[in-house]
């Protein structure tokens, strides 16, 4: 029989015990493996599951918002896996020129620091959080574009001869179209397989839109013109356009699946559900001939039914007292316009679900607005270099990719801020890139499923974030300059 000493001895190492393993079990470091399997949630749309494209097409939405419906890593954002493109992480494919004894064949090699330059872009984020991007070499006349895994690397690869463009939709097939040439828009399954080809005129680099379940097209006419269609997601034309002087680009979708469009003339375009022009406008303060065929120029679907578009960043486009902007009502009449200003040059801009408008101006800055115009509050991130890009989450949390000079000892340096949509605060800082080389404007974020944030650089560095502390803390800049 134990004395009451020896059982109050017995009972409190057994204690000890159970609270050293518990701790033992709370601090030890696991495996990156078993870290790397730790999801966090970041639903916030319960239409929307893990299984659907994160980030299907450019800026995230067919509304161009810029917005995602899936949360990203927020303030807690720590970088968590960082891959060089070129380091025996993708192959190229080169014709070995024959003879009549030998036939010709395709070798894959590599792709190593010799073929780098400034070539990926497209980035798209599909179910699982596959990636799709595009490699655009001008110097080796070769392009390629990719499925990719962030840690299995490369799964499969379509080498072309022209440029196309990338789209995903829910199921995880991939859409894409070659330009100049008579190549049709295609659909691939997740494993690589054509699912189906278009049969008609060309197309010039299709613009792949989920909302709806459709997918627009714009195509070229020979000695007319162009005109654009829209295609279910089996292909099938659902109707085309009348003819227009130029090619739809940057285009976005409003609630009720119009579709706005800009050209290179400076004239904004809305198309009816049904293909039918509703109207088309050159806004007053824009000049015929001023670029609007790039990232920067909208046009932009607000949930109040309006439309913005600003004449963006370009060198042709510059102008003394600044670059003008529109808003349009649903039936084309002018609900505000307005100029930047001279020190404000437009990058990028994302309509928040809280209704507010965010724009972010090359030397890097962020202003806030209500009803489009309205400022609510300005912040400067640094005093020189540049905005490369802007994104929001689902809980409006703002991420901005931006350049600055004279960083510690790096000269140029590219940065990665998370703000506060609310008030503008600057909650986190952290240095991606500090070879100025490859800090440049083809610099891309996307949000994708579980919280995760990725970067992709023209020069091939590939970074993922979120809000684990796994694998590596990067160095940080703490401040706003």
């Amino acid at each position: 029989m134990l004395r009451p000493r020896c059982v109050f001895l017995t009972i409190l190492t057994i204690v000890i015990l159970a609270v050293n393993v518990t701790a033992w079990g709370d601090t030890a470091s696991p495996q990156p493996s078993e870290k790397l399997e730790i999801k966090q949630p970041g639903l916030l749309n319960l239409e929307l599951t893990f299984e659907q494209s994160p980030w299907p097409v450019w800026r995230g939405d067919a509304a161009r918002t810029g917005r995602s419906k899936l949360k990203g890593p927020g303030a807690s954002l720590l970088e968590t896996a960082s891959v060089d493109l070129f380091d025996k992480q993708l192959t190229y494919t080169e014709k070995i020129t024959g003879n009549p004894y030998n036939p010709p064949k395709y070798v894959d090699y590599y792709m190593t620091m010799e073929n780098r330059e400034e070539a990926f872009y497209e980035l798209r984020v599909g179910p699982g959080n596959n990636l799709m991007f595009e490699y655009d070499s001008s110097q080796y006349h070769y392009r390629k574009m990719f499925s990719y895994d962030m840690f299995s690397g490369e799964k499969w690869g379509k080498s072309y001869s022209t440029p196309h463009s990338i789209g995903l939709d829910s199921r995880g097939r991939i859409y894409d179209g070659l330009s100049y040439v008579s190549v049709k828009l295609r659909c691939w399954d997740p494993d690589g397989n054509e699912v189906w080809v278009t049969e008609g005129p060309p197309i010039y680099k299709p613009a792949v839109i989920t909302i709806g379940e459709r997918l627009y097209a714009s195509l070229r006419i020979p000695g007319t013109g162009y005109s654009l269609s829209a295609l279910d997601l089996d292909g099938t034309i659902l109707w085309t356009s009348e003819t227009f002087h130029d090619r739809a680009y940057r285009l976005a979708e409003d609630a009720e699946e119009n579709v706005y469009f800009v050209d290179n003339d400076t004239v904004l375009y809305k198309l009816n559900a049904d293909g039918t022009t509703a109207w088309d406008i050159q806004p007053p303060a824009f000049n015929s001939g001023e670029y609007l065929g790039c990232k920067e120029s909208g046009p932009i679907c607000g949930n109040d039914g309006r439309v913005w578009v600003t004449v963006p960043y370009h060198p042709g486009n510059l102008r003394v007292s600044g670059l003008p902007w529109s808003v349009f009502n649903s039936d084309g009449t002018t609900y505000k316009e307005g100029i930047h200003g001279k020190d404000r040059i437009p990058m990028r801009a994302c309509y928040g679900a809280n209704d507010r408008f965010y724009i972010a101006y090359k030397t890097p800055s962020l202003a806030c607005f209500e009803d489009w115009d309205e400022e609510v509050w300005s912040i400067q991130l640094s005093e020189n270099g540049t905005v490369l890009d802007m994104i929001m989450d689902g809980d409006n949390m703002i991420y901005i990719l931006y350049t600055a000079w004279g960083v510690q000892s790096f000269g140029e340096a590219c940065f990665l801020a998370v703000i506060d949509p609310s008030d503008g605060t600057i909650l986190k800082n952290l240095m991606v890139d500090v070879e100025e080389k490859w800090c440049n404007a083809h610099s891309e974020l996307a949000i994708g499923a579980d919280g995760k944030l990725f970067y992709l650089n023209s020069a091939g560095f590939l970074k993922q974030f979120n809000s684990l502390q796994i694998l590596k803390k990067p160095f940080e800049i703490r401040g706003g300059k």
